[in-house]
């Protein structure tokens, strides 16, 4: 199996039926989980005036993976889409098959970045902040 392979596997299914997409929102869905009980944890401990604009900037953060997932959804699909038109040029097959791949390595690689950068953050702000 090439590695031009993926890309056609990648998006042989729906983003709603993907295995990749399903673990991709598996982990945005913990990474953001985390950031509420962190974002709880921290305003019960500290209160409005302590938390200032901290939990607005940390809101914030975590919208960013969500906006991106939105895009990676929309991407998918209409990828999906194209992935399942047959061409009879081979040639054209092949430039195919070599934009499926890299949008694949790009969508994954891509959420998958940015869910461990602000995992990361997350992780190191509850270990800086008072107990």
């Amino acid at each position: 199996m090439t590695s031009t392979d993926f890309g056609r596997r990648y998006f042989s299914k729906p983003p709603h039926k993907s295995f990749y997409f399903w673990m991709a929102t598996i982990w945005l869905l913990v990474v953001l989980s985390m950031a509420v009980i962190f974002g709880k944890h921290f305003y019960g401990r500290l209160g409005p005036s302590g938390v200032g604009g901290g939990l607005w900037w940390m809101c914030l953060s975590a919208a960013a993976p969500v906006i991106l997932w939105l895009r990676a959804w929309q991407s998918h699909a209409k990828l999906h889409e194209m992935s399942l038109r047959d061409s009879s040029d081979s040639g054209d097959q092949a430039r195919l098959d070599r934009v499926l791949t890299e949008a694949a390595y790009l969508e994954n690689t891509g959420l998958g970045i940015t869910l461990f950068v602000l995992m990361s953050a997350l992780m190191g702000l509850a270990r800086i902040l008072p107990k």
